[in-house]
């Protein structure tokens, strides 16, 4: 059985998907923004939150109890659980925060230790969240699969710093400055792929390097937001995209350029003219747009994917904002909608991530 995690603005959810989905709530009242699941053993999750700090579960998602004590921001944005990194207590748990700061917790997330090197870090001081041009935010953590203490943070705006020593020392790699997602993947070793916001960007030497790729991506799609690599395929990456941040996160523009952060979670404000799709690509060929099973790209706000380790080759779930959920067998290919069960009390979902794992 595959299980799945929905961090949303009204709290995180926990889906059993086995032909259809069955979800419940498994925190509530917290905008819950990443979960990162050990990927060595998956009774340990984590779930962070813009505003409420750390959670931590050590029954498979089921329950979670209040972690994070040392972690000063209560704006965590960003986590990973190392694969290399191993404790008593499961991996190494890294989050990240608004202001950009790291921090390192070897004991399950109950404590966690600032990487004050962190701070140190070139261009820090200039990186900028754009909502919040006073500030920076680490988006998204990616641990490495074959490099042990080998961990990198995407900093929104500010490109993908690297540290080989556990956080202990840092380095900017030169990536795209504007890190949406950035992954790994076990079968790919130094191999890293960053969902840039104006572009997709890979690398293959550990972050040494990094190519911009764009091709066969219409000049009007210039916002790149959520991805997923096919859990059985390295090769075969499929992406968000949208014609520019507005319309793919239905933010009123007015809310954004006013710095009210908060007008991107109010529904009231949605845009009517929503506009994101799916692109894939795989090997050298270009990208090419999915539309076989998916909802139209017309009137969509970007959705989120969720892969989970050791999954057959091809099976990636994609889930909407309003909570539909999407699943392919084949790559891409073709899509199918699978039947869920929401509790009673939810009427329209803002996803903010999602994660899987098997069971």
């Amino acid at each position: 059985m595959t299980v799945l995690y929905l961090g949303l603005e009204q709290g995180l959810m926990r889906l059993d998907v086995n032909g259809r989905a069955e979800a419940q709530w498994v925190l509530r009242d917290v905008a819950a923004f990443s979960v990162a699941i050990d990927p060595k053993d998956p009774k340990y999750v984590y779930a962070t939150t813009i505003g409420n700090g750390v959670f931590r579960s050590e029954d498979g998602g089921r329950t979670f109890v209040k972690g994070g004590e040392g972690v000063s921001s209560p704006l965590v944005w960003a986590s990973s659980v190392s694969p290399t990194e191993r404790t008593k207590c499961g991996g190494v748990v890294y989050v990240g925060s608004m202001p950009s700061a790291m921090w390192r917790s070897e004991d399950g997330g109950r404590t966690f230790r600032e990487l004050e090197s962190f701070q140190e870090l070139p261009g820090l001081p200039e990186a900028a969240f754009p909502p919040i041009p006073a500030s920076s935010m680490i988006h998204m953590i990616a641990t490495s699969f074959n490099r042990d203490q080998t961990v990198f943070a995407g900093i929104e705006l500010g490109g993908i710093a690297r540290s080989s020593d556990g956080g202990e020392t840092w380095t900017d790699t030169g990536a795209g400055p504007d890190c949406h997602q950035l992954l790994a993947h076990p079968m790919a070793p130094d191999r890293l792929y960053e969902s840039d916001g104006g572009g997709y960007c890979e690398s293959r030497d550990n972050g040494e390097s990094w190519k911009l790729d764009y091709d066969g991506i219409p000049e009007e799609l210039s916002y790149f937001y959520d991805m997923a690599v096919d859990p059985g395929d390295p090769d075969n990456v499929i992406t968000t995209v949208g014609r520019n941040q507005y319309q793919a996160h239905g933010i009123n523009p007015y809310h954004f350029k006013k710095g009210v952060f908060q007008g991107a979670f109010d529904r009231s404000a949605v845009l009517s003219d929503t506009y994101a799709t799916l692109y894939r690509k795989r090997g050298n060929a270009s990208w090419e747009q999915l539309r076989n099973g998916l909802p139209d790209p017309e009137g969509h706000e970007l959705g989120r994917f969720a892969t989970a380790l050791g999954d057959d080759r091809g099976t990636i779930y994609y889930v909407t904002i309003p909570g539909e959920l999407y699943r392919t067998t084949d790559g891409g290919d073709s899509w199918e909608q699978l039947p869920v069960t929401y509790p009673g009390d939810v009427d329209q979902l803002m996803v903010h991530c999602a994660r899987a794992t098997k069971e």
